[in-house]
């Protein structure tokens, strides 16, 4: 995998650093209410679900 996330081709790579700015974003703080942190959890379980497929492909 490339070191460059931000322009990744790779679907792996740019779901990895979407991962990785949620979670930021949840642990500074920037999500403050509950409602909205429930969303983006469910986007991150699906996204990783995502990721999961796709490295058994790889695989």
């Amino acid at each position: 995998m490339s070191t460059d996330t931000e322009n990744a081709d790779d679907p792996l790579e740019r779901n990895c650093k979407w991962v990785r700015d949620v979670l930021e974003k949840l642990v500074t703080g920037v999500i403050v209410s509950w409602e909205k942190a429930y969303d983006v959890l469910s986007e991150v379980e699906m996204i990783s679900k995502e990721i999961e497929l796709h490295s058994r492909y790889l695989r």
